[in-house]
């Protein structure tokens, strides 16, 4: 399996990114295609860590990037089975306000 990142996250776990999911995140968020340092830096120093809603196996590591579209948030979504991985990757104007906060940076 071609890994296209491995990052350490603030708990010292490793978190993945296929090639393939890679390819799959472009399709459907093409805007992030540019913002691979940026991706790394929000799995291993995200400002929080919050828990999905919608999938107990991920959670939603998030940052605030200024230069991001004139002031954005990345939010990459680590899907914990078996391993830790990338599922998806976006951008948006705020956080959700649902789910658990599990992690804050210091």
């Amino acid at each position: 399996m071609n890994e296209r990142l491995r990052i350490n996250n603030p708990f010292g776990e490793e978190v993945i990114l296929t090639e393939i999911v890679w390819q799959e995140i472009l399709q459907k968020h093409p805007e992030v295609k540019n913002l691979i340092s940026e991706i790394e830096r929000t799995v291993s120093e995200p400002d929080f860590i919050k828990e999905s809603i919608y999938d107990s196996r991920s959670t939603l590591y998030y940052t605030f990037h200024s230069h991001v579209f004139g002031g954005k948030y990345i939010v990459v979504v680590v899907k914990s089975v078996e391993r830790n991985y990338i599922s998806t990757i976006y951008i948006t104007n705020k956080p959700s306000s649902k789910g658990k906060i599990l992690w804050t940076k210091k």
